[in-house]
């Protein structure tokens, strides 16, 4: 969790939040067509006809199917009754996560040192600032659009208050404890001059904790866990944060008993 001496230019911050949403925006459309295309019903391409599309390289009929297989089943225009809002909102959570694992790698690698002289202080520094931001933005459209849909009928306050929601509670509480966490995490970026870099530091260590309780509800509480995809997914960000986080505590200990040796 290192901060460069200086503040990063403004044209890496433009080009990293472009970058960013453009990414994000990405996956968000490609986790929606996938989700919506897996339910829209006998004749949909489900995951193993995409890959066997990817393979033979149809690249126009497969996007061609998604998106045909995608309007039906999420019932465009969002009319009552739809599971457009239920689609979109699995959508969302993904790409949250993954931004949110991106940003959490980040801050380790940084941390590490492994990116010294490979890439300058100032790009390193933004992404780490602009990652966990857009990971936010898309946890926030994932509880939002939640609001819409008809089978859970959540409402704001289920959203907002942790261990309400009428739909798994506990698990669901994690994500709401997580979203927080992160947008504290965020905001520490903009008064680190004013809490001092040791405390922004430490506050800093609490980002794995919130990584965990989003890694923990979006296997408990999302319903497409259950899916050999996402139970992939969610092994290998788990496992290689897990590396990355024993990596770090190594090193630092090789760092320390080096330290000691010379004194």
């Amino acid at each position: 969790m290192l901060s460069p001496k200086n503040q990063p230019a403004g044209s890496y911050r433009l080009v990293i939040l472009l970058a960013g949403a453009a990414l994000g925006l990405s996956l968000f459309v490609i986790a929606a067509v996938l989700s919506a295309g897996n339910q829209a019903g006998s004749g949909a391409l489900n995951i193993n006809d995409l890959a066997r599309q990817v393979v033979k390289g149809d690249t126009a009929l497969l996007w061609r199917t998604l998106l045909r297989d995608q309007a039906q089943a999420m019932s465009l225009p969002f009319a009552e009754g739809s599971q457009a809002y239920w689609f979109l909102a699995r959508a969302g959570g993904i790409v949250s996560y993954l931004l949110l694992w991106l940003a959490t790698c980040w801050g380790i690698i940084m941390s590490s040192k492994l990116l010294k002289g490979i890439i300058s202080p100032g790009l390193a520094f933004s992404l780490h600032e602009f990652l966990p931001l857009l990971g936010i933005l898309f946890a926030a459209m994932h509880a939002l659009v939640l609001l819409g849909d008809s089978y859970i009928s959540f409402d704001m306050q289920q959203l907002l208050i942790p261990f309400t929601s009428s739909y798994k509670p506990f698990w669901t509480g994690l994500g709401t404890i997580a979203f927080y966490s992160f947008i504290v995490l965020t905001a520490s970026f903009y008064v680190r001059k004013q809490i001092g870099q040791k405390s922004w530091r430490a506050l800093h260590y609490t980002s794995y904790v919130a990584f965990l309780l989003a890694l923990t509800h979006g296997l408990m509480a999302g319903t497409d866990s259950g899916a050999a995809a996402m139970r992939g997914l969610y092994l290998v960000t788990g496992g290689i944060s897990l590396f990355l986080l024993y990596y770090r505590l190594l090193s630092r200990a090789v760092d320390s008993s080096r330290s000691r040796q010379s004194a």
